[in-house]
């Protein structure tokens, strides 16, 4: 059963033991293009679920690592372990100008994109990067990273 809404978001409850662990607020919930799955974005990482059958896949917690562990949105990079994430919520772990690269088989971030201001959204594969932004940003030429884009 779901408690009331918080200022983050709804939150998530054990039902069998609901003072087993805080509660969860979920700031951030998208499907994963191509893919079966979608991703859940918490005030203490995220997780990935496959849609049939349910089951969650991947689970990354950051609050105790990274300052809080705030994500503000995550998008896996299809047929890879490889996930851009940017950082949100109140307490956010990451900068929420910076898209963060996070390899799920290393277990640690292996690339960063900075910018000047805050990412709103971002749209990820291969061989592109789209980070969605109040102001306008022109690329030339961004190098590769060794993690995904190959």
């Amino acid at each position: 059963m779901a408690s009331p809404s918080t200022a983050a978001g709804p939150t998530i409850r054990n039902p069998r033991n609901p003072d087993a662990t805080p509660p969860l607020s979920i700031l951030h919930l998208s499907f994963i293009p191509d893919s079966g799955s979608f991703s859940v974005v918490t005030t203490d990482g995220f997780m990935i679920f496959n849609t049939d059958p349910f089951v969650q896949t991947i689970r990354q917690d950051f609050s105790k690592n990274y300052r809080g562990g705030g994500v503000g949105l995550v998008q896996k990079i299809i047929d890879t372990n490889d996930f851009a994430v940017v950082g949100g919520g109140v307490g956010p772990g990451l900068s929420r100008n910076r898209i963060a690269f996070w390899n799920d088989y290393l277990g640690q971030f292996t690339k960063e994109i900075d910018f000047r201001s805050e990412v709103k959204s971002v749209r990820v594969r291969r061989d592109r990067v789209v980070a969605v932004m109040m102001q306008k940003y022109s690329f030339t030429i961004i190098r590769k990273c060794n993690c995904c884009m190959r």
